[in-house]
């Protein structure tokens, strides 16, 4: 058993993060979703909660400079100088599926899934639409929208106008680069949708433009962090609620 620091909610719920830094931070989460398929599994729930932050052996004791590594927060100066691994856990609804097979198992959590996985007939490439998503809320502060059920989910996921979405709010103030690369992951069409090794490439790319334009502003207020013993409310939704009898509709 390994003692992790937290989740990548913190990086949410805390503090602003850069546009550079979502670029930095995202890059470690394609690079594990792609060493997962290259072992021929699909993780089948990627979100913030599944991804672990855990103290690298060498920063324990005198490298770390005395410090308790329980301290809070955990800092992104930490997370780059290699402080603080990522992993990955819960691997309750990952899969072996090789590339080209599909699956038809309802997996994932709502909210996350992509729109064919709630139709059961998907691939790996499931994966990069909940990538996707966790790129749209690391870089406004919140998700396109927040399902409770899975028939929301699948009737919000089909309705949403992705490109209508990135023109207002804090999406005004993102670079095109970060915009292009949410549109590609939130493709409705798997088979047109960016595959994780592109999306590496795009990501690098993305956070190269980010240095050489200096994004050092933090983006938005992100999401406060609540006391564990209060409920949630509800996040008001990204676009009006969808009729699900006439999504179900458009798929006959």
């Amino acid at each position: 058993m390994e003692l992790c620091r937290c989740d990548l909610r913190a990086f949410v719920r805390g503090p602003g993060l850069t546009e550079r830094q979502v670029a930095w931070l995202f890059l470690r989460v394609l690079r594990v979703v792609k060493g997962a398929h290259d072992c021929g599994v699909m993780l089948g729930d990627v979100r913030p909660e599944n991804f672990l932050l855990r103290v690298a052996s060498w920063a324990w004791g005198a490298a770390f400079g005395g410090r308790d590594v329980l301290d809070w927060p955990c800092t992104m100066d930490e997370l780059a100088k290699g402080v603080y691994e990522l992993c990955l856990a819960d691997f309750g609804f990952s899969w072996f599926c090789c590339e080209g097979s599909e699956l038809d198992r309802l997996c994932g959590y709502p909210g996350y899934c992509a729109p064919e996985v709630l139709l059961r007939r998907y691939s790996r490439s499931a994966d990069l639409w909940s990538a996707g998503i966790m790129l749209y809320t690391f870089l406004c502060g919140r998700p396109p929208f927040e399902a409770k059920s899975f028939e929301e989910s699948l009737a919000m996921s089909l309705d949403m106008d992705v490109p209508q979405l990135l023109g207002t709010g804090p999406w005004t103030e993102i670079s095109s680069e970060a915009k292009t690369l949410v549109l590609r992951l939130l493709e409705r069409d798997p088979s047109k949708r960016i595959a994780v090794e592109a999306a590496i490439h795009v990501t690098i790319a993305w956070g190269e433009a980010c240095a050489a334009g200096a994004c050092e502003a933090p983006l938005v207020t992100q999401e406060p962090e609540r006391p564990a013993t209060s409920p949630r409310d509800p996040c008001p939704p990204a676009h009006p609620p969808c009729n699900l009898d006439h999504v179900l509709s458009m798929l006959e």
